[in-house]
């Protein structure tokens, strides 16, 4: 619930009954109820705190409903809270919903579109990048030049691309040098770091294989509590495979096969 609700604004003496009300369905959790009065406040009198309300009230609801596993209908929820411009209020529950009902095309453009535009709350932002991250690497959409390269969008797209040419690279066998030149370009903070260290561990599995098993395990319980849970299944499984192709140090020689996961995805083979 927002902080504006929170402060318990709708409680004062002034305030309509209907607001009364709304304040006391959002404080129990009946959202369905607060959008139906929210709804008649704003026909009274369409005032910027009665729709603010009213979307947040929408994106409660949807939050509730994909906690349900309703994902559909958490996605029109989501859309009813949008502003006038169309920004989504929980860009990153939406573009979720849009992941677990197999849209990743869609996902991956509307994410991506937010994390360069820095439309993202600063509560969500991270997660956001990085499922966003993911997803790009499964479903490529065009990059425009960031209007500021030092902003987090206009990094988010530096890391892109340099994920890009490293994927590019490993896939086609380039010496480990020039990929390690690559993957030094990609800081650990970035929301590509799941790519980096995974590729960094398949290429350390040859060499030392228990080193790469545990590098593998690292990600795999860092990747298991982040945004990227939220991603195609086959996604996933990209990330998690490097603790197999450890076991089996001669696959490294094969990329093409660890990457095979993302082309079914792309094709429409989520499964």
């Amino acid at each position: 619930m927002s902080d504006y609700l929170r402060q318990g604004s709708y409680l004062e003496v002034s305030a309509p009954p209907l607001a009364l009300r709304a304040s006391e369905a959002m404080r129990v959790g009946d959202f369905k109820q607060a959008i139906d009065l929210f709804k008649r406040l704003v026909k009274q009198d369409a005032r910027t705190e009665w729709r603010d309300a009213l979307a947040e009230a929408y994106a409660e609801r949807a939050r509730t409903l994909a906690a349900k596993g309703m994902f559909e209908e958490a996605e029109i929820a989501l859309s009813k809270a949008a502003g006038p411009d169309g920004t989504i209020r929980d860009p990153l529950l939406y573009v979720q919903c849009l992941v677990k009902r197999g849209q990743v095309h869609k996902a991956a453009e509307l994410a991506v579109k937010y994390v360069v535009n820095d439309k993202v709350p600063a509560a969500t932002a991270p997660q956001l990048a990085e499922l966003t991250a993911a997803l790009w690497l499964v479903a490529p959409v065009p990059l425009a030049p960031p209007a500021d390269q030092q902003s987090e969008g206009g990094k988010w797209i530096e890391h892109a691309r340099v994920a890009h040419q490293t994927l590019t690279a490993w896939i086609e066998g380039k010496p480990q040098q020039e990929i390690d030149l690559l993957l030094s370009r990609i800081p650990l903070r970035s929301a590509f770091r799941g790519l980096r260290l995974s590729i960094k561990s398949l290429m350390t599995a040859p060499e030392d294989p228990a080193r790469a098993r545990l590098r593998s395990a690292s990600l795999c319980r860092r990747t298991k509590s982040s945004a990227l849970t939220s991603a195609p299944r086959n996604a996933r499984a990209r990330m998690s495979s490097t603790s197999a192709t450890a076991r089996q140090p001669h696959q490294w020689q094969r990329p093409a096969r660890w990457i095979g996961k993302y082309h079914k995805v792309q094709s429409g083979d989520a499964h």
